[in-house]
């Protein structure tokens, strides 16, 4: 932190200022607007919510989250997801296993359109009185200089402007960069290396084809295929980052390359697939933790706080049940003065990071075909507890 050296606007005075839109950030929003109308609350993204977002899949489990925040019923007719069913994975064999949703108690899951899912979240808040600003990002954060404490944040607009907005409290909803907390000491705690690299298809409605998602490991990672809305189908390649680094230049036709290794993902696509994207997303997918999950007048959320590798399907579910904890945790916090229930957060947090370790690992050392590759050797020899837990 610095010195206040710049007089910009102030926007005004809040509760609790949330940076970062995505399900966590919004689920937190949302929950103090929802339970507690007299907080004075803001959201600030960075995006206006117009680019495509990564990371579909949910369980039916979400629903209860959903209806917490009264938000279940314009969900469902929104209508911005497919519905799944059934996993087909093709992991420590080449003969795919299928595990139906049906039998697990949540029921089917969904796939859902995350540009959509997430600007309706935040145009939820917006609707119920909270502070919405879009397109900006947090520039600086300084100690507000009263009795009350808390955040002096100094924001930019993407069209150049700049202003303040002073807040008692602040969540850190930056995703796997934790950007906020990390600026005010956290470190973040990472147990790989994880990338997503993603290519977005438009598929022939009338093609006979499954529309399950399929899981297949290859070599020097693994491949994940989804059906979205608007007949779309996102396929993914989840490798090391610096495996993906000494692909070489052409990383469009490399990833074509890759698909072949995995036939059942490649033959999915040429029976489906009309029409291509041409650009590669590339995207952080790394098992991580903060050393410091909350703090004084702080607190992290979802990604931020935590991230769990997408084969566990735990990111949106964690994000908003994370979300609507820790808005339980300010209202506590701020309305009794102690730290009691930032605590009981934060060992939440650390309590189901904890239970999921045992678990990624387990399922990554029952691929054992490729022990002579870099990406599954260093999963096998892997101590996950090697990195004291904060």
């Amino acid at each position: 932190m610095t010195d206040n050296k710049n007089c910009l606007p102030l926007l005004g005075e809040v509760d609790v200022a949330i940076v970062g839109g995505g399900p966590a950030g919004s689920a937190c929003a949302l929950a103090l607007r929802t339970h507690r109308l007299a907080y004075r609350v803001a959201l600030v993204e960075s995006s206006f919510y117009h680019a495509t977002r990564l990371g579909e899949n949910v369980s039916s489990a979400l629903l209860p989250l959903l209806d917490y925040l009264e938000i279940k019923e314009h969900f469902l007719a929104q209508a911005a997801y497919v519905e799944s069913f059934a996993v087909q994975a093709c992991w420590g064999s080449h003969i795919p296993l299928l595990q139906h949703s049906l039998r697990h108690w949540s029921g089917e899951g969904y796939l859902l359109d995350r540009r959509c899912f997430d600007a309706m979240l935040a145009e939820t808040f917006h609707l119920r009185g909270g502070k919405l600003y879009l397109s900006c990002r947090v520039e600086t954060i300084l100690p507000a200089e009263d009795e009350e404490g808390g955040y002096l944040l100094h924001l930019r607009h993407q069209s150049g402007k700049r202003f303040a907005l002073k807040a008692r409290f602040l969540v850190d909803a930056t995703g796997r960069k934790a950007n906020i907390a990390r600026r005010l000491g956290a470190t973040s705690l990472h147990y790989d290396a994880l990338i997503g690299v993603s290519r977005f298809f438009e598929i022939n409605p009338a093609a006979p084809w499954s529309k399950d998602i399929v899981i297949e490991s290859a070599p020097e990672g693994w491949w994940y295929s989804a059906p979205l809305p608007e007949n779309r189908l996102v396929v993914t390649w989840m490798t090391d980052a610096g495996l993906w680094r000494e692909q070489g230049q052409d990383k469009l036709n490399c990833w074509e390359s890759l698909l072949k290794q995995a036939p059942n993902s490649d033959a999915r696509l040429r029976q489906t697939a009309v029409a291509a994207d041409t650009t590669l997303t590339v995207r952080p997918a790394h098992t991580h933790i903060l050393d410091q999950t909350v703090g004084k007048n702080w607190l992290s959320v979802g990604d931020a706080a935590a991230s769990f590798d997408p084969l566990s399907s735990l990111g949106i579910g964690f994000s908003m049940h994370s979300g609507c904890h820790a808005a339980r945790a300010i209202v506590g916090y701020l309305e009794s003065g102690e730290m009691n229930s930032l605590h009981h957060y934060r060992d939440s947090v650390k309590r189901q990071f904890t239970e999921y370790l045992p678990t990624w690992q387990h399922y990554y050392r029952y691929e054992t075909r490729y022990l002579h590759s870099p990406f599954w050797r260093a999963r096998h020899e892997q101590n996950s507890f090697s990195q004291a837990l904060p």
